[in-house]
């Protein structure tokens, strides 16, 4: 516990309805230790909306693979990232954002402070984008396909078949390893 002088800051995202009501509020979970913020609990909170159910996470919150197949686990039609990227990384740092609309089967919405904003499908395919650093206008206006979502292999398993195969590939080396060390009746 903190006194509120000595608290450190959170960097939060809060999705508001049209009434005013805040429906959602998000803690920032990923770069905490670089900001001096406090960090979230790593658990996504969702929102269902009459036009599908939204989550929302920041920045590098949606590098953390794991956390993010929660979209997916709680049938999350629409993915809200907010962002801050500078240069020299907020073109791959959307293009990974992409990666996590495709594993989980959400349509996204990445907007970006500084760097590249971005609307995809469930697919991966944009459907308008925006770099900060290219132009000077900052609005980006995107027609999503909202409840587009689908089930995907990767969010129902994870990193299970990884795993495996990584587990398979030890298995075969071991196993020819075992054969390679092993003298032949002819060597003797």
């Amino acid at each position: 516990l903190f006194a509120d002088d000595a608290r450190p800051a959170e960097n939060k995202l809060y999705l508001i309805d049209p009434t005013g009501a805040i429906v959602l509020e998000h803690t920032k979970y990923g770069g905490n230790f670089l900001e001096g913020t406090l960090a979230g609990d790593k658990v996504l909170r969702t929102v269902d909306t009459p036009a599908g159910r939204l989550t929302g996470v920041i920045c590098w919150d949606a590098d953390f693979v794991g956390v993010m197949r929660q979209t997916a686990q709680q049938g999350v039609d629409l993915l809200l990232i907010g962002a801050n990227d500078w240069a020299g990384v907020s073109k791959i740092h959307a293009e990974m954002a992409v990666f996590r609309a495709i594993e989980n089967g959400v349509a996204l919405f990445r907007q970006a402070y500084d760097g590249v904003s971005l609307a995809t499908d469930p697919y991966g395919r944009l459907l308008a984008e925006m770099d900060h650093f290219a132009t000077t206008d900052r609005t980006l206006i995107a027609q999503l396909p909202i409840g587009a979502g689908r089930a995907t292999i990767y969010g129902m398993i994870g990193d299970t078949f990884g795993w495996a195969a990584l587990v398979g590939f030890a298995v075969l080396g071991l196993v020819a390893l075992r054969g390679w060390l092993r003298p032949s009746a002819n060597d003797g």
